[in-house]
């Protein structure tokens, strides 16, 4: 092959005979795609229930028994607080570090008591705050709730029972 009639064409077969050599010389290896990730998988264990401990309902409208994320209980209105014993509701959730969790709130629960007698149960703030990330193979997440306390007239004294129904959606 004569150079100085095609030196383009000598030019481009001696750059591909490098870049071949090159190739060869150094075993350079490209990945076309990255292996697919763990499945995620998330589960929930309840470990302790809200429990709004002891109370006396007042006369009046707009009285609430109040549990935040940490347990401590709070009351508005006309009520009487018995007792110190109140707690969140505690799950533990067991997802890959690095899960987005979110939690949904389904609405108000309705509890029931001696002779049909309800209160409304309403879902409060969750330590982590939702939306939240999984950081580690286990994590505590707690539950408050509001607790509507009609008139003492229409709650009589007793135990009242419901579910609080609490969804975690991974993203």
């Amino acid at each position: 092959m004569n150079r100085s009639k095609h030196p383009f064409l000598f030019r481009m077969l001696y750059l591909s005979f490098l870049v071949m050599l090159f190739a060869f010389v150094f075993d350079v290896s490209v990945q076309a795609q990255q292996k697919p990730p763990k499945p995620i998988t998330v589960t929930v264990a309840k470990m302790y229930n809200l429990d709004f401990g002891s109370f006396c309902a007042g006369n009046g409208i707009g009285t609430n028994v109040i549990v935040d994320a940490y347990g401590n209980r709070t009351k508005t209105g006309n009520i009487i607080l018995l007792g110190s014993f109140s707690s969140a509701a505690l799950f533990i959730i067991t997802a890959i570090p690095g899960t987005f969790i979110s939690i949904l709130d389904l609405g108000d629960t309705i509890l029931t008591g001696p002779g049909g007698a309800t209160l409304t149960l309403r879902m409060g703030d969750s330590y982590p705050p939702s939306p939240f990330i999984a950081t580690g193979d286990y994590t505590p997440v707690s539950i408050g709730g509001r607790l509507m306390v009609p008139s003492a007239q229409a709650t009589p004294g007793g135990v009242y029972n419901g579910d609080l129904n609490v969804i975690f959606i991974q993203e």
